[in-house]
């Protein structure tokens, strides 16, 4: 294969790979780093997500690499994939990655985490940030950035007798990528088009048409909700997108595999 074409072939590979990469993560900035990867190093942070790397030893053939974290109690092992192939880097089948989104946990300021390599548990050997836990387990540390709080408290009960609820949401500029998707990652809107304002939840049956929000002044969003008693969990859908609520700090992970809203009507 002669110098042009094997260069037309990689610049194919790679917007191949970008675009598989960008269904799965929604990150052009992310998506574009692993595309990129070059070798393996010490955990990084991007675009809300933590970029995971492991190279096996000059030599040797690795078959899996998993991590496992504290905050999970290593219940879980999340399964690394293999670097993106190139030609001519063979090494490539036996170095691996994973993007992890950063924990929503409000308290969460260190992620901590073993590799599990083959089935072997270890720290992780590009990462020099480590602790000895009180078990004598070596603990690998990833520094969280600061989040900021909430600004405010929502849903909010407008007659306890009635057990109606105020839904609110003010999103502030929306080109900031400060909303988050229930997939936990940043969302853009385009300033120039209109809001249109939804919300989804099981008092509703997760119908984002029954219940629209009303723009009662520019940038903040109303709606009233008869809800009935029991805890309910709800994203709200902004033009299409789904997000969670910026407004109210309780969320949790729903069985069907996304971030949700939660809150409860005595």
């Amino acid at each position: 294969m002669n110098r042009w074409k094997r260069r037309a072939l990689t610049a194919a590979l790679f917007i191949i790979i970008t675009s598989a990469l960008t269904a799965q993560t929604g990150s052009v900035a992310l998506d574009l780093r692993i595309a990129r990867l070059d070798r393996a190093g010490a955990p990084e942070l991007v675009d809300d997500h933590v970029l995971f790397t492991y190279a096996a030893a000059p030599g040797r053939r690795v078959r899996h690499v998993g991590v496992a974290f504290r905050h999970e109690n290593f219940r879980t092992v999340h399964t690394f994939f293999r670097f993106p192939e190139r030609e001519g880097e063979p090494w490539r089948d036996s170095s691996f990655f994973l993007a992890y989104p950063l924990p929503r946990d409000q308290e969460a300021r260190t992620l901590e985490y073993r590799l599990v390599v083959d089935g072997i548990w270890t720290s992780d050997p590009a990462n020099p940030n480590e602790r000895i836990s009180p078990d004598g387990v070596r603990l690998s540390r990833v520094d969280l950035p600061a989040r900021p709080a909430p600004p405010s408290h929502n849903p909010m009960t407008v007659s306890a007798e009635r057990r109606l609820v105020r839904f609110v949401l003010e999103p502030g500029d929306t080109t900031t990528g400060d909303l988050i998707s229930v997939l936990g990652r940043q969302t853009f809107f385009d300033a120039d088009r209109a809001l249109d304002v939804r919300i989804a939840g099981s008092f509703n049956r997760w119908d984002p048409f029954m219940h629209v929000l009303r723009e009662v002044r520019p940038g903040r969003w109303e709606i009233e909700v008869a809800v009935p008693p029991g805890t309910h969990s709800y994203y709200f859908v902004i033009n299409g997108i789904r997000i969670v609520d910026p407004h109210n700090p309780q969320t949790r992970y729903h069985r069907e595999g996304y971030f949700v809203s939660f809150f409860s009507v005595p």
